[in-house]
C-alpha cells in the first residue's frame, strides 16, 4: 500500500436557511453559493432542469424582521436594568403585523420595551410615535403630529389575517 497524503475533498458550500411564515417554519439548505455582480445568490436543489435562485431581500421590512428574530434569543435583563425577557408570542404577532404592513413609505425602527414587547418607532418629521404589539393580539399606539395633534389608544384589536385599519388611520400605509 502506498503512503499518500490525504486528498482534499471539495463540497459545495452549504448554508442553512429558515423561513418563518405565520406559525410554520421551513428549513432547508442552500447549495453552491455564487457571486453574481454585487449580489450573492444561492441555488437550491430541485427536480427541474432550471436552478431555483433566491436572493436576499434588502427591503426595510426584511431588516425589521431580521431584528425581530434576534430579539427571540435575548434573555431576561437584556438591557442590564432588569428588563423582561422578550415575549415570543408578541414577536410572532409582530412578524404577522409586519407582513401585512410592508412599510416602504415609512421606515420604522423596531425595539423592545422594558416589558419585552416589540415596539415599532416612527419618526419621519411629520409624525413621531410608536406601536406596541401585545401578546393578546392587540396594539397600543401613540402618535404626535407636526401640527401638534395627537392620536393614541390602547388595546386596539389586531386580526392576524387582515391589514389593520390603524395603519391607514395613522397614514402609515
Amino acid at each position: 500500500m502506498l503512503d499518500m497524503p490525504p486528498m482534499p475533498t471539495v463540497a459545495p458550500t452549504v448554508v442553512e436557511h429558515v423561513l418563518q411564515w405565520s406559525n410554520s417554519t421551513v428549513r432547508g439548505n442552500y447549495f453552491l453559493l455564487e457571486k453574481n455582480g454585487q449580489k450573492l445568490t444561492a441555488i437550491l436543489p430541485n427536480s427541474s432542469d432550471k436552478p431555483v435562485r433566491i436572493e436576499p431581500s434588502l427591503s426595510n421590512g426584511s431588516a425589521i424582521l431580521n431584528r425581530l428574530r434576534t430579539f427571540a434569543s435575548w434573555r431576561e435583563n437584556w438591557d442590564g436594568e432588569g428588563a423582561a425577557a422578550p415575549n415570543l408570542n408578541a414577536i410572532d404577532i409582530a412578524s404577522n403585523f409586519l407582513s401585512l404592513w410592508s412599510p416602504d413609505k415609512v421606515k420604522p425602527e423596531i425595539v423592545l420595551t422594558h416589558d419585552g414587547l416589540p415596539m415599532f418607532v416612527i419618526d419621519n418629521g411629520k409624525m413621531i410615535g410608536e406601536i406596541i404589539v401585545n401578546p393578546d393580539k392587540t396594539l397600543d399606539y401613540f402618535f404626535e403630529y407636526a401640527d401638534g395633534s395627537m392620536k393614541g389608544d390602547e388595546a386596539v384589536p389586531f386580526e392576524v389575517d387582515r391589514k389593520p385599519s390603524l395603519l391607514s388611520d395613522l397614514a402609515l400605509a
